[in-house]
């Protein structure tokens, strides 16, 4: 048996990709902004950095130009002099050129690029302020830079810029040092996110698969025993509510089996007061009989060939009473479910001895058709009789005087089918699917409980059948009644 079924191991799969890849993204954002942030912050130091580089340059600048208005000597040569000794000071600096008002290059670190002219987007951005200005860029020479471009501007006057190209190497290295390092971190952090996942992943499947074997083992009739499976807390926690739910649902179903028994019990005595008046004239007729023949024997009492024959009938009057009890006695008592192979056709013969006074009345004919001989069931002979009771008094109520049933039995594959047709008033088409419905009925009020088509269908659903209906209104009713054989 594998460790985990496939069911379970899917769950586990879709947790592990789904949060997996839900701190995998986080955890790659978090990073992302992280690393964005600190790459600005160490270009903004670094960028402050060459911009106080350049302003302290700036100042020994200045007065270069202030002492040339004063003293006439060639500048060129003392700027070239001033930017070559602060470079050799810091290995940092890869270029410092001066500009003059004309954009002409008085002064570099590369003395082959002085007398040379240059106007870049920086040169044209400072002519708008008189701020320093700092920018991140690639020269082609010197790779990555920051270039800063200071006005030499003092008291309203302007002498021209100086520009100053600062490595931007350790900070590149740093960046990518700090890249590492967090993609490293990342790394180990979601590896680490995942190997906790899995291992709760893990706990929280083998808790479902203890969880399934409790589960399986679960029997509502039945009680469960504590080592029954092994049980984390989790599951024990579980098992026992779903202990409770079992005791539970074993009381309601005690409860409703009751209540159904009931029900059946209910529609039955219902069905029998229904024939209490038929009932009533076969027994009225016997003992009118034995009343005269009391009557007779009291008026002549000595006449013993007389009184022997009164005697007789009176006799046979009284078995004929005791067999009528004895029917529906035998139909009205409760008694519990016995599920043994019962006859079909013998079942449907005293159902219709039951009603048959109600259909001399109505002069009923009853169409017997048995193709298959004698057939039979795995059910409760009560329950069955009730069944047919309910469906042949509705077939006696909806058809007229001289009116027509047809009863046909047989087989049609594994099934026995019973067939209960009439040419009586039929039923509405919309009506056809609440006819089953508990308490609907079509007849007038105290003709019926509305329970008996309902009681039926459940008691053939418990036997693994089922009852279709057909029927037209005006046209009569087919039931069908199909039971596993």
């Amino acid at each position: 048996m594998a460790l985990f079924p496939k069911s379970h191991f899917t769950l586990r799969t879709r947790i592990l990709l789904f949060t997996g890849s839900l701190i995998t993204i986080i955890m790659l954002g978090a990073s992302a902004i992280i690393l964005f942030s600190w790459r600005t912050l160490m270009l903004d130091n670094a960028i402050q950095s060459a911009e106080d580089i350049s302003k302290a340059f700036a100042i020994p600048v200045i007065k270069e130009f202030i002492r040339n208005e004063t003293e006439s000597f060639r500048i060129e040569e003392e700027l070239g002099s001033l930017i070559n000794q602060y470079k050799s000071e810091d290995s940092n600096i890869k270029f410092i050129k001066i500009l003059n008002n004309k954009n002409k290059i008085i002064a570099h670190t590369d003395w082959r690029k002085v007398n040379g002219f240059e106007k870049d987007s920086l040169d044209l951005a400072i002519d708008k302020t008189d701020k320093l200005i700092s920018a991140f860029i690639t020269d082609k020479k010197y790779g990555k830079i920051i270039e800063t471009v200071y006005p030499l501007r003092i008291a309203g006057k302007k002498w021209g810029v100086m520009k100053v190209g600062i490595s931007a190497k350790r900070l590149e290295a740093k960046i990518k040092d700090l890249f590492y390092m967090l993609s490293l971190s990342t790394v180990l952090v979601i590896l680490g996110a995942l190997l906790v996942l899995f291992l709760i992943s893990a706990r929280l499947t083998k808790a479902l698969n203890e969880l399934i074997v409790i589960l399986e083992n679960l029997d509502l009739d039945i009680e469960q025993t504590e080592n029954s499976a092994p049980k984390t807390n989790e599951t024990q926690f579980l098992f026992s509510k779903f202990e409770e739910m079992r005791s539970r649902l074993q009381h309601s179903k005690e409860e409703l089996i009751n209540a159904q028994k009931q029900i059946y019990q209910a529609e039955k005595l219902a069905s029998i007061g229904r024939l209490a008046s038929g009932v009533a004239h076969e027994i009225n007729n016997p003992l009118n009989g034995i009343r005269s023949c009391l009557y007779s024997i009291e008026k002549n009492p000595e006449n013993i060939k007389q009184n022997k024959e009164y005697m007789e009938l009176i006799n046979e009057g009284i078995t004929n009473i005791e067999f009528i009890v004895k029917k529906l006695l035998g139909f009205a008592r409760q008694k519990g479910e016995s599920i043994e192979r019962i006859d079909v056709n013998e079942n449907i013969e005293k159902v219709i001895s039951l009603l048959d006074y109600k259909i001399v009345r109505k002069n009923v004919e009853i169409i017997k058709n048995y193709k298959s001989g004698k057939i039979s069931v795995e059910a409760d002979s009560q329950l069955f009789q009730e069944v047919l009771m309910n469906i042949i008094i509705n077939a006696l109520d909806a058809v007229g005087e001289e009116g027509r049933i047809e009863i046909v039995t047989g087989k049609e594959s594994k099934n026995v089918v019973v067939e209960i047709s009439d040419n009586g008033e039929g039923i509405e088409e919309s009506e056809i699917e609440k006819i089953f419905d508990p308490f609907y009925t079509s007849k007038e009020p105290g003709q019926g409980t509305g329970l008996g088509l309902s009681v039926s269908l459940g008691i053939i659903a418990n036997l693994g059948g089922t009852i279709e209906v057909e029927s037209k209104k005006g046209k009569g009713s087919l039931f069908r009644i199909i039971i596993p054989e």
